[in-house]
This record gives structure tokens, sequence and C-alpha cells, in this order.
């Protein structure tokens, strides 16, 4: 968001919109984009508002007064519905068509800097509600369906969780406990989990990442793992978990923890998941001045079948090009960034299929400073365009946004910014100023320096 010292008369700020524009008084706090949604939070006079508007046509559909954390305020999307604090001591759920208010009870959760204690699923709720309990609610009415009491000083710690006819959570008394949906009574409390952070639930088994990472049997709590795993949880795939100790990446298959296959840690190893296509890649880096063309810490890109253990890709440093990084690793493909070593300062960014590996286009442009340590990433795609941000390693605050056309690929340009949203069709920016703020719809090469 961009920001202007400058005094603007209070005519161009009254509450309207118009075409392809919307203009509001106050200071806007947080965004979320969803589909064809827009929902904004703002404050305006110690105020706090939600704004829901469509992109296509960009238009205000709904406004909404809310409470919450007084500076930063934060609402949560649950399919049609919108979780929020409408007033204070109160939790609320709105439809997200209208912002008409479908629930509304006590609770001491505030919504902000995602703190948990509050899911929806099959059109029920399960919330921290009065001061210190979990509740259940049907949207079709505000009485509880069930009440579990917890204990003094005890609150919720990781995010529920639903599996299996249970709702699962973390608990200040590093544990894991099972609540019943059905009647809330609690069918089981973990062992201790000493640092427990996470919680992955499957079918038969709920995963805790906590000073280790173990299995519990999701029926009663106990351990299923013969063994600990010693590290931490960095990816959740196909049955099988990804986990990081101090030597090596370790493939661990949920159900027992045994290990599959592993990966070291040699130089620098950045890992990447790609959880839709089963698939991990693993850059190796070497930042050492002096580079031994045969160590494993020569740069290069590994992408390996998570289930087989089967490596299905890999590129290399050659005598021409050093291997970058792997960025915008997803179902639809990943790019990977090269530079050239003659010293002209020449990035690529090789675009490939993430189903048969197949490179299917290439995007170059040349660094100012051919000697700088830089992190290429990919920030969007569409029919139309790509665009590409240079990032310094040494000083993050310097980057440079490129725009490519794909159709032949080509460098338009740099970018003044990068839009806050964009869709395959449009680009829409939010600028705030002193007292008012924007959201303008523009077009992706609108943003061309």
């Amino acid at each position: 968001m961009k920001y202007s010292s400058f005094l603007i008369f209070s005519a161009l700020v009254l509450l309207i919109s118009c075409n392809n524009e919307i203009h509001r008084d106050g200071t806007v706090l947080s965004y979320i984009h969803s589909g064809d949604n827009l929902y904004l939070v703002y404050q305006d006079n110690g105020k706090n508002h939600i704004l829901s508007a469509s992109l296509e046509p960009l238009e205000t559909k709904w406004e909404k007064e809310i409470a919450g954390d007084a500076d930063a305020p934060e609402i949560r999307i649950f399919e049609d519905y919108i979780a929020t604090n409408c007033s204070e001591g109160m939790v609320c759920l709105l439809s997200a068509d209208d912002g008409k208010k479908v629930i509304e009870f006590d609770s001491s959760l505030i919504f902000r800097n995602s703190a948990p204690g509050f899911t929806f699923n099959n059109g029920k709720i399960y919330s921290i509600c009065g001061g210190s309990a979990i509740c259940s609610y049907s949207i079709d009415s505000e009485e509880p369906l069930w009440k579990y009491e917890l204990s003094e000083n005890e609150h919720v710690t990781v995010e529920f969780r639903i599996e299996n006819g249970s709702l699962i959570f973390g608990s200040s008394e590093n544990s894991i406990k099972a609540l019943s949906l059905k009647d809330g009574t609690l069918k089981w409390k973990s062992m201790e989990l000493p640092g427990l952070a996470g919680i992955y639930s499957f079918p038969e088994t709920v995963l805790a990442d906590y000073e280790f990472v173990n299995g519990l049997s999701i029926s009663t709590g106990e351990p299923k793992w013969l063994t600990p795993y010693e590290g931490k949880v960095r990816c959740i795939l196909d049955g099988a978990v990804i986990a990081q100790s101090e030597d090596y990446f370790s493939v661990l298959y949920t159900e027992n923890g045994q290990k599959i296959w592993e990966y070291p840690r040699n130089g620098t190893t950045i890992l990447a998941c790609e959880e839709d296509l089963n698939l991990a890649a693993f850059t190796v880096k070497n930042y050492s001045a002096m580079i031994d063309q045969d160590s494993e810490y020569f740069d290069k890109i590994y992408i390996f079948n998570v289930s087989s253990g089967e490596k299905v890709f890999e590129t290399n440093s050659d005598s021409e090009h050093t291997v970058l990084n792997l960025t915008g690793f997803n179902e639809n493909g990943f790019f990977i960034a090269k530079r050239e070593k003659d010293g002209g300062g020449l990035v690529s960014i090789e675009k490939y299929s993430a189903e048969k590996f197949e490179l299917e286009k290439t995007f170059e442009f040349i660094l100012t400073d051919p000697d700088e340590n830089i992190y290429v990433s990919w920030i969007h795609s569409d029919p139309s365009f790509t665009v590409i941000r240079r990032s310094d390693i040494d000083d993050t605050a310097d980057e440079t946004n490129y725009l490519f056309s794909n159709e032949p690929p080509a460098l338009m340009g740099e970018l003044e910014s990068v839009p806050e949203i964009i869709t395959s069709t449009k680009a829409y920016d939010i600028i705030s100023y002193d007292y008012y703020f924007n959201v303008v719809e523009k077009n992706l090469d609108d943003f061309l320096k």
C-alpha cells in the first residue's frame, strides 16, 4: 500500500463508490482476496469496519462495523461465512453474501494474530465460548449444542482440527485433547508434549509437532510410533511427513513413523513441497567463495517423488550458468532461476511443467549490478503476463519487479509497484493516504514505470 502526506479536501473523501474505484475515509488495516471477492478491514474515527466488494466489476456489496482488537481486528473466511468479533465480548458469524449476522454468542476469543479457538464444519461452529469453555453451535440456534469446560488457567494453544468424529486441539497443559463432536465429552488427553507447536490429523493418526515429531492414535491418544523423531515437521504429503533434523530431511510414514527415505542437509539446503503432486524439491546452495565443482555443495535443484523417493527432475550449475533458486512451485509448474557466469548479469528464469517436467518458456532480465547476490521470486502468472521479482539477499528492501508478456516471453519493463490483488484479467491497487484510501481497478501493465 502506498502512502501520501498531502491534504485532500473533505469533498473528495465522501463515502461513495464509482466505476472502477472505491473511496472511503479511514485507514486500511488488512484485506483478504477470496475468489471474486475482496474483504477489506479498515478503521475510521476509532471504529473498525468490514467492506465487502466484488472485483469484476469492482463495486461495494456491503459494509459492517465490527469490534475485536482495537488496532488489528481479524476476519476469517469459512465457506460462505465470515467469522469475527461483531461487538465487544461477542463472536459472530456473518453471511459473506450480504453481511447479515447469522449467529452471535458470548466469547472471550478475540480474533487477532491467528489466535486459535474457532472453526466451522458441516453447518456447526466450534468455538471458545464464555470465559473458558469450548462450545458447539448450530448456525440455526444461538444456544450451544454442548459445552466443555477448560481447566482453571487452561487455554487453547493449537487450533481446532476435526477428524474421525473428534474435535482435536492443543492445550496450554502441553498436551493434545480430543472431544466428541457429538456431545463434547473428553475422549482422551495425550501425554505431556513439551513445546507443542502443531497438530496434523489423519483418519487413524494425530501427528504431534513438539520437541519431537510423534504419531498418536486418533482413538486413544497413545503413541503409535516406536520412536519419536528428533526434529520438526516441514511438509505433510500423501500419507507421509517430511521432518527436518539437524542433519537430514527425513520422509516418514505418518502411521508408524518408519523412514521411507532421507536427504542430507549439505551446504545450505532449501526444501519446497508441492502437496497436490506429492513432490519435494531440494535446492542446494554453496555461498562459499571457493566452489568445488565435485562437491555436494555445488548449486543444484533436485525434485523427488515423495512416496517412492525417485528423483524425477534435476538441474545443476555448469560452466556457463549458476543455479540460483527454485520459485513458484505449484500444481501448474515451477520456475528455476539461473545466472550466466560471463559477468554480464544476464538472469534467466525457466518455466517447467510440473507433470512432465518439460521446459515451456524462458524469461530473461539483466542485472544493473552483475555481482550482487540475488534471490528470484515468481509473483504472478495469467494468460497474458508473468511478474518476476529480483531481491538483493543482503538488502531485502532492494527489489525490482519485472513484467513479462507470455506469448512470446519478453520483458516489457519494470513495475512501479506490484498491485495488492491480481486476477486473471485485472489488477487492483489499494492506495492509502493520510485520512482516506482508494481501491482502484487497473490493468497490470498500468503499473509499468
